[in-house]
């Protein structure tokens, strides 16, 4: 289950970046990667005239040069739009677009925020990152460099949905009077939440949060990190403990009784010699049904 969630975003990766090309705001898409190229040039003026007024600080000059300064130098192969959230509110539109920059030595970050009010686009952020390699090779799901950590929290990932399945399929299989399918849903889902990002190791615990089959393996994007969850398989626990005290417990009838044998392994009908009234009074025993 875990591998088949994994293999996911390989088959979906293409399909991501035309969705996202579609999806995109064209003509705010175009400017923001505009903006960047004159930040990347150090065309401070012009930059600062498209920043919101409340950004515009004494210093501004020189923070803006420090944020160009994380481009690498030379010109870029490739700039790929990698992410692109927008909002629209009455009066007001924003969104949030990354993009990847490629150079012939080395790699880069930059998501910049646009905002429209009143017919009028400002800048309200923009920040750089300097990366060693592609995001999609960064946040690859590998065991390169990986801590006692990734190793330890894996099995979880594995094992926990094979005993929440095996609960279930015991639970399916027991004879019960009532409330099975109660039982199940109980089964299948894990309560808490322990989540592991595969990228930088941090691990994160949410006390409420409720997971099917205990586990979960999600990826935002191609260019996003792994945060894999596990969560504590509670019910498949509490029905394994109690399963033999929940099994339908079948009646004795007349015909099971003539059917037992006794400790010589005789068979006893239902009137044995063990028990008939007549049984002290050997004399009469002829004249009971059990004895003739």
């Amino acid at each position: 289950m875990l591998a088949l969630i994994l293999a996911l975003p390989l088959l979906t990766s293409c399909s991501y970046d035309k969705m996202l090309d579609k999806l995109a705001p064209k003509e705010e898409s175009a400017l923001a990667q505009n903006y960047l190229e004159k930040l990347r040039n150090n065309d401070i003026a012009s930059i600062k005239e498209q920043l919101s007024s409340e950004l515009i600080t004494p210093d501004i000059d020189t923070k803006l040069s420090e944020v160009a300064n994380y481009f690498p130098k030379g010109e870029p192969i490739a700039i790929k739009l990698i992410g692109a959230n927008t909002l629209t509110s009455p009066g007001k539109w924003q969104a949030n677009l990354s993009y990847q920059y490629q150079f012939e030595k080395g790699w880069a970050l930059a998501d910049i925020l646009l905002v429209k009010e009143n017919g009028k686009l400002t800048i309200k952020g923009i920040h750089v990152n300097q990366l060693s390699e592609s995001l999609k090779k960064i946040n690859a799901f590998n065991f390169n460099d990986k801590s006692i950590i990734h190793y330890l929290f894996l099995p979880f990932a594995v094992l926990i949905p094979i005993f929440i399945l095996y609960s279930l399929i015991s639970c399916i299989r027991t004879p019960m009077e009532k409330r099975k399918w109660l039982w199940i849903i109980f089964i299948i889902i894990g309560f808490m939440g322990f989540s592991l990002n595969w990228t930088t190791g941090q691990i994160a615990t949410k006390l409420f949060n409720i997971q099917l089959f205990g586990v979960a393996a999600l990826a935002a994007s191609p260019y996003a990190p792994w945060v894999i969850t596990v969560s504590f398989p509670l019910g498949a626990l509490i029905f394994l403990l109690r399963r033999k005290s929940l099994i339908k417990q079948e009646p004795i009838t007349t015909e099971k009784v003539n059917n037992k044998i006794d400790a010589t392994g005789n068979k006893l009908s239902g009137f044995s010699s063990a028990w008939c009234p007549c049984a002290s009074f050997r004399s009469f025993a002829p004249l009971c049904g059990a004895h003739s």
